[in-house]
């Protein structure tokens, strides 16, 4: 089981982010990201960013206490 893979940026995932209820296009790309990953969590700083997001957001430190 891989813990780590890399997305990549393509038309349909922009297009989601821009027509997305988020603030901010980087965050709207990232969280897109995630779900074509099918991620568990979004690591971030800045959780508050993340609240139209049904992927959890949590802060490094949040994420590894859940190890």
């Amino acid at each position: 089981m891989e813990k780590l893979s890399i997305v990549t940026e393509n038309d349909t995932l922009i297009h989601e982010a821009l027509k997305s209820p988020f603030n901010d296009f980087e965050d709207a790309v990232q969280y897109y990201a995630a779900v074509t990953a099918n991620a568990d969590y979004i690591i971030t700083r800045n959780t508050k960013d993340y609240k139209h997001a049904d992927i959890p957001a949590l802060t490094a430190e949040q994420f590894l206490q859940t190890l």
